[in-house]
């Protein structure tokens, strides 16, 4: 259970409906919010895990997906306060890693081939550039395998970091913290929030 959620069981009635929602509210809340950040983290190159493998469910979820992304959010979390998106927020920062199938924060599970299958495309594609290159130059097998060795370890140092969880929560994070900019009107540069003039009405006769 997330910070957030056992938090919503403790504060009383009267705090709770202005600051957070009830904990059945909020868990409904999470779990949508979570279920659109899996749907973009499956058709969107940039969210989460750079690519997914094409599963059965990841393909599922790619075909929810109606972009661009920025708008996607924006819809499909149309009925969640921003207080939500913020307390979710916190507990993608916060929250630890689950082990468990349940995933308080209901992202998707992910599977060690989803999670890595890009890195080890990359490197396999490295790997056969180097190969090619070395039988182009005439070089020994001892320094063709040194090279492919060599490639493919500085490859997976590259890309291994974007296939933990902790980039995943970062790159989710970022996607929902620019839909809560945007609701504040902080979403474009050089912009400090959307100011409220009073109304002036002229006194009745």
């Amino acid at each position: 259970m997330t910070p957030a959620i056992l938090a919503a069981r403790d504060v009383d009635e009267s705090d709770r409906t202005h600051r957070v929602p009830r904990r059945d509210l909020l868990e409904e809340h999470y779990r949508a919010i979570g279920e659109t950040l899996s749907i973009c983290e499956a058709a969107v190159l940039c969210a989460g895990i750079p690519w997914l493998f094409p599963t059965a469910s990841v393909h599922a979820r790619a075909l929810k997906y109606q972009g661009p992304v920025e708008q996607f959010i924006r819809l499909s979390l149309v009925n969640i306060s921003t207080s939500t998106l913020e307390l979710y927020c916190d507990d993608l920062e916060n929250a630890p890693v689950q082990s468990t199938e349940r995933d308080p924060l209901y992202l998707a599970p992910l599977s060690n081939l989803d999670r890595f299958c890009w890195c080890l495309a990359i490197i396999a594609c490295g790997a056969c550039l180097v190969y090619l290159i070395c039988q182009s130059l005439g070089l020994s097998p001892l320094f063709t395998a040194l090279g492919i060795v060599g490639t493919g370890s500085i490859l997976f140092a590259a890309c291994a970091p974007y296939c933990l969880e902790s980039h995943r929560r970062y790159s989710l994070h970022s996607l929902l913290y620019a839909e809560i900019l945007r609701r504040k009107g902080l979403d474009h540069p050089n912009t400090k929030g959307v100011r409220i003039l009073p109304v002036e009405t002229k006194p009745t006769p």
